[in-house]
């Protein structure tokens, strides 16, 4: 089994996006990564966590993606949302959790715009 199978299908009420990826980068990637969103549970809450703290553990430059690091997203053009990159068999994935599916789920990056998700660049985690 693949690693990020265990973390699809995990209750949205667990976790908001951010909380999801933290959870993931520590145990998974060794990260100590604190979980500064811990208690924004709504869109406008999430959007101005994210920019105020968008570049506290993430490199302040986009990078070309590995699996790993975190992609910033938009809906609605607010940055409000974000993933983990996965690359499987050459073709880019985005781990997330999201409110509207209610669980954690992995899409293809190039079908994120079918959700109303624009990737807004790729980061990779201080170390």
């Amino acid at each position: 089994m693949k690693w990020y199978c265990k973390y699809i299908n995990l209750p949205y009420d667990n976790h908001n996006c951010f909380e999801f990826i933290v959870m993931v980068v520590n145990k998974e990637f060794g990260f100590n990564v604190p979980n500064l969103i811990r208690y924004e549970k709504n869109v406008d809450g999430m959007n101005e966590q994210i920019l105020k703290h968008q570049f506290d553990y993430v490199e302040k430059e986009p990078v070309k993606p590995k699996t790993g690091d975190i992609v910033l997203m938009s809906a609605n053009r607010e940055l409000n949302h974000v993933g983990l990159y996965v690359e499987e068999n050459g073709i880019s994935y985005c781990l997330h959790c999201m409110k509207n599916f209610n669980k954690s789920i992995m899409h293809k990056i190039k079908d994120l715009p079918n959700y109303n998700l624009r990737v807004k660049g790729f980061y990779r985690w201080l170390k």
